[in-house]
């Protein structure tokens, strides 16, 4: 090879090959862990140029770390094969070919082709069949036409609108109270505990909690606390989630009573989407100490009320 070809090859190899690395960075998915079978895809062409002496007879694809689909072939993300520009020395060996009118290096999936030609990520069209994994790539053909059959389904994919929040009463009602026998002591005390319950609800969708505690006086955490408590947050130390799942809560949200006179924090099972409420003479003396008590577990469970 001439001079002037060597570095025609090298120039086209750097536009091929930067191309070609942009779209295994911009591509990387489960692709960058896939062990797929390439089976015996070779390139066997050898390359040299006047400045470089590196001779590559047999190739295998896998050590290359190409994904092989029903495409065609593309890059899995390998971040040492970009360090070490083994990736570039493709390019230029495919380069090579080209210049030197040899048999067309046509392995690469027709997305790839796409891109390196585009150069624009979103002008590629991509198909399940450009997956490697023949597990992941089955799987994704499985939910597409679940969500074809079913596009009220897309629900789960839109970008929701505007988020307002879950209201006090609609956080009250998934909260379902598990009460004792009707008509006993404990059922008329667990009825009062949830009127209190609702109340503080409402206190914190109205941002008028603040004026519950009277002349208590707290904390500045406490008090920034406050300023973002909202009904999502009590819902999501019930549960770990501050919104509703697509296929609801399981098991059903409950509201516990327990009859302790020495515990007053509230508490929660989140496996058992289960709030725990405290009845005794504290909790049930005024509303400022059972907001009070609600305010401090909420904060102490501050990594799961977090939303």
């Amino acid at each position: 090879m001439s001079t002037n070809e060597s570095t025609l090859a090298e120039n086209i190899g750097r536009a091929v090959l930067a191309a070609i690395q942009d779209f295994s960075a911009a591509t990387a998915t489960a692709t960058a862990t896939t062990t797929g079978q390439l089976g015996s895809h070779q390139l066997q062409y050898t390359w040299a140029s006047h400045s470089h002496h590196l001779h590559w007879d047999v190739i295998p694809l896998g050590i290359l770390s190409y994904s092989c689909t029903p495409n065609g072939c593309s890059p899995r993300l390998n971040i040492l094969h970009l360090q070490n520009g083994l990736y570039r020395t493709i390019g230029r060996m495919m380069s090579t070919i080209i210049i030197q009118g040899g048999e067309p290096p046509a392995f690469l999936s027709p997305s790839v082709v796409d891109y390196i030609v585009s150069g624009d990520i979103l002008q590629v069209h991509v198909t399940p069949d450009d997956i490697g994994d023949p597990d992941l790539r089955e799987n994704l053909k499985k939910v597409l036409s679940l969500l074809r059959e079913n596009p009220s389904l897309r629900v789960l994919l839109d970008i929701p609108g505007e988020d307002k929040g879950l209201a006090a009463d609609f956080v009250a009602g998934i909260l379902k109270p598990s009460y004792s026998v009707l008509g006993s002591n404990r059922r008329a005390r667990e009825a009062l505990m949830v009127v209190k319950f609702r109340e503080f609800l409402q206190c914190v969708e109205n941002k008028e909690l603040r004026e519950t505690y009277g002349d208590r006086t707290l904390t500045k955490d406490e008090e920034a606390f406050l300023n973002t408590l909202s009904p999502g947050h009590i819902l999501a130390f019930a549960t770990e989630s501050s919104k509703v799942p697509a296929i609801g809560f399981h098991p059903t949200p409950k509201l516990i009573f327990i009859h302790d006179e020495d515990r007053h924090l509230p508490n929660a099972h989140t496996c058992a989407n289960e709030l725990h409420l405290f009845v005794n003479a504290t909790t049930m003396a005024d509303d400022d100490e059972f907001n009070y008590c609600f305010l401090v577990a909420l904060m102490n469970g501050s990594l799961f009320s977090t939303i």
